[in-house]
């Protein structure tokens, strides 16, 4: 269930299916819209994703490759974002297609799935799909609702929905929209201090920073469910792991 933080925002720690959820961001306003999260007609679609996280997880030019990198962000969790965007853009392809004709789309009472069919996607509804899916794989993830300002230019902010979570000490967002090239996600680190109106992210693959709004003051950064990221990751490649081992008896 989602909850809001004022001037619009919410966050949502667990989308249920069927809920009827917001729509999009609302600077300094109210939440107007909203639509219904129809999660179960996206299983295979889920399914699809996490059965291209297993193959990247176990490519070894792949793994090869994210080693130059040079970061230290978990590689299992990479490819589950990496993962998403690919599978997004190739079973949708034309997800974001009517997108500037949104306004008034949901005045009627319309379904996730509804967006997706008739290619009306944005942020909300990437985002939304994202936390569905990391929620299928038990991925202790957050959606907000909140604002973006992109490259540090302050006159240019606008409503947007993205993923948050934390490793360890550190808190991270995923932009599942924003994709960079080559369908490399845009995961960034908070960094600076995290009592400001909008928090600043350093992104890990190139120099980019964006800032991030959500309640006030970092609110969507607080209070997270106390699970742990790393044991959760660690069950899950132990479970793959055990499951090839069967199959090779």
């Amino acid at each position: 269930m989602y909850r809001e933080l004022g001037d619009g925002h919410w966050l949502s720690d667990k989308i249920e299916n069927n809920e009827i959820f917001p729509v999009g961001g609302y600077i300094a306003g109210s939440i107007t819209e909203y639509m219904k999260v129809d999660a179960d007609t996206f299983q295979t679609f889920f399914e699809k994703v996490a059965k291209n996280q297993q193959i990247l997880l176990e490519n070894n030019h792949f793994k090869e490759w994210y080693s130059k990198t040079k970061t230290d962000f978990d590689y299992s969790l990479f490819c589950h974002m990496y993962a998403f965007n690919a599978v997004m853009k190739t079973v949708f392809p034309n997800a974001t297609k009517n997108a500037g004709k949104r306004a008034g789309f949901y005045e009627g009472k319309r379904t996730l799935s509804e967006a997706v069919s008739k290619n009306m996607c944005a942020c909300n509804e990437y985002s939304v799909l994202a936390q569905l899916y990391f929620q299928s794989q038990n991925i202790p993830t957050r959606y907000v609702g909140g604002e973006l300002v992109s490259n540090g230019d302050f006159e240019a902010f606008e409503p947007h929905s993205f993923i948050v979570f934390q490793k360890g000490e550190k808190d991270y967002v995923y932009d599942p929209v924003n994709s960079q090239e080559h369908q490399l996600p845009r995961i960034a680190e908070f960094v600076g201090k995290k009592d400001n109106e909008y928090l600043e992210t350093r992104n890990l693959f190139n120099d980019n920073k964006w800032y991030y709004a959500g309640g006030r003051n970092g609110e969507f950064l607080k209070y997270f469910p106390e699970t742990n990221l790393k044991e959760t990751l660690t069950k899950a490649s132990q479970k793959n792991s055990y499951k090839k081992d069967k199959q090779n008896v």
